[in-house]
């Protein structure tokens, strides 16, 4: 039961982290980015483990990671930062409104 667990905070994780450094995407650009969170939240993981922290606490730490990045977001808008990728990933300047496709 642990292990069905630990599987779904690691994909909880990766959507999370995915979500918060790219903000809105397409449904492929999102997938993207869960691979994308899924290496950063396993790379936060293994820095952990190497500067010596005992592994008890690896279920505090990721709680500790994924509450930092669930206040990205807050700490983004009060302070007016962007990530940089929002450019990069923005979704196609089509707008949706009533069903309908607007360029």
């Amino acid at each position: 039961m642990s292990k069905g667990v630990g599987t779904i905070v690691i994909g909880l994780s990766s959507i999370i982290i995915g979500e918060v450094l790219f903000g809105e995407l397409s449904f492929f650009q999102r997938m993207l980015a869960t691979v994308v969170g899924s290496i950063i939240y396993q790379l936060l993981i293994l820095l952990v483990i190497r500067l010596g922290f005992d592994t008890t606490y690896l279920k505090f730490f990721s709680a500790v990671v994924l509450s930092l990045c669930m206040l990205i977001p807050q700490f983004k808008r009060a302070l007016h930062l962007t990530t940089g990728f929002e450019k990069y990933f923005k979704k196609n300047d089509v707008v949706e409104s009533s069903g309908k496709a607007e360029a």
